[in-house]
């Protein structure tokens, strides 16, 4: 990993955090990295830009999936945990110790259809968002209880974003932005009432 100074645009320090790292995302305050290999995990101080811990990060009994290097990073706005996906669960971790207090298994949110490609909150963390690849679709959901709100599908029409794969949220967190892997199409859901309400295409 590179640490790059944005008065000057160079890189300033580097540190070797894992084989392989994939998906890197930021807490709200600026005070951990998160990042995420085919197997393993790490978290990093920004301050001191040290590796503060780093270990497995599938906690599945199927070796088949054992390694997956789209391995998503969700970070909660109250800090409450962050979350390390696995192709059909995911872990949550607690904010402080950074200790894995619960697994949680999507087959009860989405049957047979669980490849989850990124998840997202609303910045006053009332709402997450699993983007999930084979199911078309996302969920939207209460991360306190850990209930379904809505169920957006993303593979249908007027929109065709099809497969969702990453998230984009507004500062304000009233507008919610999806990828679609197999589209040029960016979907714009409204996190009021979590329905489709628009779509950017990339190619005309």
């Amino acid at each position: 990993m590179i640490r790059v100074d944005l008065s000057t645009m160079t890189p300033s320090d580097r540190l070797q955090v894992l084989g392989d790292a994939y998906n890197l995302k930021i807490d709200y305050k600026g005070k951990w990295i998160y990042i995420t290999g085919s197997s393993d995990f790490a978290i990093v101080e920004t301050e001191t830009f040290q590796v503060i811990k780093s270990g497995n990060a599938s906690f599945i009994e199927n070796k088949q999936f054992s390694k997956y290097q789209n391995r998503l990073i969700g970070i909660d706005p109250k800090e409450r945990f962050y979350l390390i996906g696995d192709f059909n669960s995911f872990s949550i971790f607690d904010p402080c110790g950074h200790q894995r207090v619960r697994g949680f298994n999507l087959d009860q949110w989405a049957p047979h259809r669980q490849l989850a490609t990124d998840a997202v909150f609303k910045p006053d963390g009332s709402t997450g968002y699993l983007a999930l690849w084979d199911m078309k679709g996302i969920v939207a959901f209460d991360p306190d209880t850990w209930q379904v709100l809505a169920q957006i599908d993303t593979g249908s029409a007027p929109y065709y974003v099809v497969c969702p794969d990453d998230f984009a949220i507004s500062p304000d967190g009233s507008r919610l932005y999806v990828t679609g892997e197999q589209s040029d199409n960016i979907l714009i859901i409204d996190t009021e009432t979590n329905q489709a309400i628009d779509v950017i295409q990339l190619v005309p």
